[in-house]
């Protein structure tokens, strides 16, 4: 007993020394961040983010979309899990159902969103097979769709786990004393389940409410406080005192869903024996959740089809043929395992280590920006070639660019530097008021998101990095390129020095001379543009328009046209 006792204890002590580091202190720091300036304590922070225009929409949003989402999931969850437990279908079925409903589990929230544009959106697989587009995909749609498919497995296990215990035989019970067939599944079944079903509508709640990639994909300009955050944490100018203040902000819901957790313990069911029972034979209600379960699954598959359609076709959706190149080209990817290592280390070495302040640092890339067209739906729409960022403004265009926002990525700096250099503040802020009004539910967060639209068919024209449009349309996709007369202007990446000590400076200083020195070729390969002495590339790759910006880039002027950004959207 004594030995019993002190395995216990151990057991308890790590685990609460692992729940102190990785949850309590974190927690602690996230608020302490939230509350504290320079110059002591302070709510400015907090008052910035709650008067922050969108703010409050966003957070609505949130509570909309998530609540819906729960609450539609929770009910299909619970239909799937009935069809199990309580018909007479076929037991092969059964099984396949169970199997089918945990499947997104295994998938990246991100997934979901690119398989609902290639399967929804303009060039989707689903829109071919009907001939139209079935309904806009961009916004509450898509976001209800993703969320759907992202939370019905945690959903459908609670619910289909807890099925499991409820003893059959109180059915019969039932019957006896004269209930109906409503009073005997309110009492029998959704009684019992009561708490579980609260829970499942709690943790699919909150499994919308914070994510991010599925709003990054279909989210559109339904905005949600995911992408609050990650514009404040991740964005184009890092503020971790603001983001801080979102995260906090979303944390607080969770205080209410522990305590509604604790409060509904009182209603869970504990059987001391489980009858094993044969279901009363009921044709209608076999028919009924069977073709039911049936259609939920066959959505959530036809969904995740297109996944393992196109990596077999040439270049979907212009060129279906069927091909194992892309799979080829994946596995003689020399450097493929390399990133697969360099991603398990950087998340090893990030979790363990943490941020460090940057010592000094020294450029080592560059990113140009340029217009990007689908030459195809260029032609099949009509569309007059644009020459200039000035003409994404045109009225014809309407629905058929994309952009990126300068919140979310440095990308979007690009366009706006050629407008403001071009134009002059006040004339460029009117021209970007009509590209954002133009760009509608497009106004993307990634600076490769404008790219994929283009290449996915879902718009005609996008603004993006030069490079991988260059890369696009030599591997022959419908993809061109159209330098912009404001010029293509540039942004710089760098390699840099983490501070650590003098001793491990100098040193490390040595190494980024030497990836500088040495990588320096290699990433002209990828990034075409010559920055120190003695480099030059093809004349083929260079752009076709270079200019710099007249003002020194700065963060300050990064966020000053981030400011003349927001005021332009609608």
């Amino acid at each position: 007993m004594k030995t019993k006792n002190r395995e216990l204890k151990i057991i308890f002590m790590v685990t609460g020394a692992l729940f102190a580091l990785f949850l309590v202190y974190p927690t602690v720091r996230l608020l302490l961040k939230s509350i504290l300036s320079e110059n002591g304590m302070t709510m400015e922070f907090y008052h910035s983010v709650l008067t922050q225009k969108g703010f409050l929409k966003a957070l609505g949003n949130s509570f909309l979309i998530a609540g819906v989402s729960a609450l539609l999931t929770t009910g299909l969850a619970f239909f799937l899990a009935y069809t199990i437990h309580y018909t007479n279908i076929n037991a092969k079925f059964k099984k396949g159902i169970e199997k089918a409903a945990v499947l997104p589990m295994f998938l990246p929230t991100l997934t979901y969103g690119f398989a609902i544009i290639y399967s929804f959106g303009k060039q989707g697989f689903l829109t071919k097979l009907f001939g139209r587009q079935l309904f806009d995909i961009y916004g509450f749609n898509g976001l209800l769709i993703g969320y759907i498919i992202y939370t019905l497995p945690v959903s459908f296990l609670l619910i289909h786990n807890t099925m499991g215990y409820i003893d059959k035989k109180f059915m019969i019970v039932s019957r006896i004393m004269g209930d109906n067939r409503v009073s005997t599944f309110m009492m029998i079944i959704f009684r019992p389940l009561a708490g579980t079903l609260m829970a499942s509508f709690i943790q699919s709640f909150f499994l919308c409410f914070t994510d991010f990639g599925i709003p990054a994909s279909v989210g559109g300009k339904f905005e949600v406080i995911a992408s609050v955050l990650y514009s404040q944490m991740l964005g184009s100018v890092p503020d971790f005192h603001k983001g801080s203040v979102v995260a906090v902000m979303m944390l607080l819901p969770s205080i209410v869903s522990i305590a509604l957790l604790r409060y509904l313990e009182k209603y869970n069911v504990r059987y001391q024996k489980i009858s094993v029972m044969e279901l009363p034979k009921n044709r209608g209600r076999d028919w009924l959740c069977g073709i039911g379960s049936g259609l939920i699954i066959l959505g959530v598959l036809s969904i995740f089809a297109v996944i393992f359609i196109v990596p077999f076709v040439q270049d979907w959706p212009y060129q279906t043929g069927f091909s194992m190149e892309h799979f080829r080209a994946v596995f003689q990817d020399a450097g493929l395992m390399g990133v697969y290592k360099n991603s398990l280390y950087v998340a090893l070495l990030t979790a363990v280590f943490g941020t460090l302040a940057a010592y000094g640092s020294a450029l080592i890339t560059a990113q140009e920006g340029t217009l990007i067209v689908n030459t195809e739906q260029m032609e099949a729409e009509n569309l007059d070639m644009p020459k200039s960022i000035k003409d994404l403004a045109n009225p014809e265009y309407k629905g058929k660019i994309a952009v990126t926002d300068i919140t979310s990525s440095s990308t979007a700096w690009l366009l706006i530097q050629g407008l403001i250099s071009e134009y002059g503040e006040e004339e460029a802020k009117e021209i970007l008021t009509d590209i954002y009004a133009n760009a509608g539910d497009h106004l993307e967060e990634s600076g490769s998101g404008p790219l994929k639209l283009v290449r996915a068919g879902e718009v005609a024209i996008g603004f993006g990095l030069r490079q991988q449009a260059v890369a696009d349309k030599e591997k022959g996709l419908p993809v061109d390129y159209i330098d912009p007369e404001e010029g293509n202007f540039t942004l710089t990446e760098s390699v840099a020095v983490v501070n650590k000590s003098e001793e491990k400076n100098a040193k490390a200083m040595e190494m980024a001379e030497c990836i500088i020195k040495n990588g320096r070729e290699e990433l002209l390969k990828s990034y075409p543009i010559p920055l120190y002495e003695g480099e030059s590339v093809p004349e083929t790759e260079k752009s076709g328009n270079p200019k710099t910006f007249p003002e020194k880039l700065t963060v300050d002027l990064l966020k000053k046209h981030q400011e003349l950004s927001e005021s332009c959207k609608k």
